[in-house]
């Protein structure tokens, strides 16, 4: 995994998330092209012509389910100072659509309403929405990437990076309770009828452990990189497992994007000991958006994707700065100690040795103070050699 050959000065920013049985949230920002009046006098048209004009007008492409519109119906476009979330609802006389702007495209989906569900219902197949944001209680900012689960169920999700997060449950979890948590921060729980039905704004407290700078400075960083290595088999185990889950991916440039993947995935993990099954990755559903023109003066293909998602599992394929021949080429120090759900981790932060003149990692990881789990790692390439 080590980055040893030259890289040119150009940005990315990359974002894929696998997100254990969740949905996707709309995005944020969609009122204004959906507000903005125009004027059409097009007469008697086929759906899809309708739909095509506006994309010239406006310069906004349309992605939906085929499924969900009839190109050949024809309806009256002729509209004077309307706006065009109006038009759209009157064209496709349907208020079971919602619409989605991303960057240039307008997603067309249907909507699944939020709401109330009583347990004496007798379906078990009822479904229901719960979603929301998680900040810091104090500052009120968001906080990226919390864990959120079902405490008797094996369904969860993680905060996107804007700490926006959606889940879908069963009927069956009415009765349950929601565990949100995020390193550094006191674990909060919420019964599941609280939230149905609400927006949640859920603030995380957080909460800090005392410890002296000479207990610090005992510790070597590199020891316990080394016994979170050798404690892989015994924290993530020998079993394989079946997943369902959720991924996106989004490729940036100069802020505008330029590819934008979802996908609902099933995923075989294999045993974390010894073994020559690989993991293993299909594919239920999935759409794909680009936003590349011939006018780019370059076109750069980052690799990434799904199979890349799974070469990212650290513990599995060691990440460069965790294998012990590179040890040497990289300085560490333990900078403070956190909580976590059951106790506190070390957080190691650590860069290139001075002296290494090839582009290698910098970051930080969060290691488990008891039993030498790596909870969370965030790194870059160091971008002074590059």
């Amino acid at each position: 995994m080590r980055p040893r050959h030259g890289y040119n000065g150009l940005k990315f920013l990359i974002v894929a998330l696998i997100i254990v049985l969740s949905c996707s949230r709309p995005a944020s920002g969609q009122g204004s092209i959906l507000d903005s009046l125009y004027t059409f006098r097009a007469g008697n048209v086929r759906i899809n012509a309708a739909l095509e004009i506006i994309t010239r007008r406006t310069g906004y492409n349309f992605t939906y389910d085929s499924r969900l519109i009839n190109n050949e119906n024809k309806v009256d476009f002729n509209f004077t100072r309307v706006s065009l979330g109006a038009i759209l609802d009157t064209i496709l006389s349907s208020d079971s659509l919602k619409y989605t702007v991303i960057d240039r495209y307008i997603i067309i989906s249907r909507v699944v309403p939020l709401r109330e569900v009583t347990i004496s219902s007798e379906s078990t197949e009822e479904l229901f929405y719960i979603a929301g944001i998680i900040s810091d209680a104090e500052s009120k900012e968001r906080l990226p990437f919390a864990t959120l689960s079902v405490k008797n169920t094996a369904r969860g999700t993680v905060a996107n990076s804007t700490g926006e997060f959606i889940m879908k449950l069963g009927i069956e979890s009415l009765s349950d309770t929601i565990s949100v948590s995020h390193l550094g921060y006191r674990r909060r729980e919420i019964p599941v009828m609280q939230a149905v039905g609400n927006n949640l704004t859920i603030t995380l407290v957080r909460e800090f452990i005392s410890i002296p700078e000479i207990i610090i400075r005992t510790h070597i960083p590199q020891e316990i990189i080394r016994k979170s290595t050798l404690a892989i088999t015994r924290n993530y185990g020998n079993t394989p497992a079946l997943l369902t889950g959720f991924y996106r991916e989004g490729v940036m440039k100069k802020d505008k994007l330029q590819v934008y993947s979802e996908a609902i995935v099933r995923i075989f993990k294999s045993s974390y000991g010894n073994t020559i099954v690989n993991d293993q990755l299909k594919i239920i559903r999935s759409r794909k958006i680009e936003n590349t023109s011939e006018s780019d003066t370059l076109a750069v293909r980052l690799k990434a994707g799904l199979s890349t998602c799974l070469e990212l599992d650290g513990m599995r394929n060691k990440f460069d700065f965790m294998q012990s021949d590179n040890l040497n080429d990289y300085t560490f120090r333990i900078t403070d100690i956190v909580s976590t759900d059951e106790g506190a981790a070390y957080v190691i932060e650590f860069e290139q040795r001075e002296g290494v003149a090839v582009p290698l990692f910098r970051g930080e990881m969060y290691i488990d103070a008891d039993d030498y789990a790596l909870l969370h790692a965030q790194f870059e390439i160091n971008h002074l050699y590059i």
